[in-house]
């Protein structure tokens, strides 16, 4: 028996990818939201707050719910900004730096690395400092 059925490739077109990536950002902004203010204003403080469950979650779980939600938010932005790299760069270069023409892809690629590397070292920076000064009870 053959198969008669045609394959087609299957191509989502690129406003239509900006249109789901925008609105996944939106949609994890929103839960992201509501479960920081849950975290901040439902619960009380964490340390009186052991035995308290919001819809069998503790509040540990919930800050481990908080945690997740931002790094899912964080790789949609950083989605997003990829998507949009070529315009940036645009915008840096002709607008700011006030050139005539925009890097290629090579010396775009390796500037966005680079600053995603920087960016990094930065937060890490920070959470190796909390780490080295915070302060346990005596």
């Amino acid at each position: 028996m053959s198969d008669n059925h045609h394959h087609h490739n299957v191509f989502i077109s690129k406003p239509m990818i900006n249109f789901w990536l925008d609105f996944s950002l939106l949609v994890n902004f929103m839960v992201l939201m509501a479960v920081a203010t849950i975290v901040q204003f439902v619960f009380p403080a964490g340390t009186k707050a052991d035995d308290w469950l919001l819809w069998g979650y503790n509040f540990n779980d919930w800050m481990t719910i908080q945690y997740g939600t931002l790094c899912f938010f964080t790789l949609l932005v950083l989605v997003h900004i990829m998507l949009h790299w070529q315009w940036v760069c645009g915008i840096v270069s002709k607008r700011m730096l006030k050139r005539k023409d925009i890097p290629d892809d090579g010396i775009r690629t390796i500037y966005g690395v680079g600053t995603l590397v920087v960016l990094f070292h930065i937060v890490a920076a920070s959470v190796a400092a909390a780490m080295w000064m915070i302060q346990a009870p005596y």
